[in-house]
């Protein structure tokens, strides 16, 4: 559910749920039963996008995020082009296997409640 806060939707799990159990005797007010019905709109994307792709298989096509019915010039967010995508993935991979990211994750060490470093994978506690 909290990818949905991204559209500007707030909806908890507990609701979605409650909802589809019983639209019509939810008690819940009007605009966050329109939330969950968005929610429900990602799920339902999001479950297609699983059954038509091939895992790990990256789109073709442009995307963007924004009201609904808007253009790609109206958009409020707008990913990297289908066609850089391939490129950039291969960047990323590039960067995450580099020296740079390795000491970066170094820093994330684990620590224990009472503050002192635990026992991690990391080489450096922090």
């Amino acid at each position: 559910m909290l990818s949905s806060r991204i559209e500007g939707t707030q909806a908890t799990l507990a609701e979605v749920l409650e909802f589809e159990a019983d639209a019509e005797a939810s008690t819940l007010p009007q605009d966050r039963r329109d939330d969950i019905r968005e929610v429900q709109n990602y799920r339902q994307a999001m479950r297609q996008a699983q059954d038509d792709k091939a895992p790990g298989e990256l789109r073709k096509i442009p995307n963007w995020i924004g009201p609904r019915g808007c253009t790609i010039v109206d958009a409020r967010f707008v990913p990297i082009s289908a066609d850089k995508l391939d490129a950039a993935m291969g960047s990323w991979e590039s960067f995450i296997h580099s020296s740079m990211a390795t000491a970066a994750s170094d820093r994330w060490c684990c620590r224990s409640s009472s503050g002192k470093p635990a026992s991690c994978e990391c080489s450096t506690a922090i």
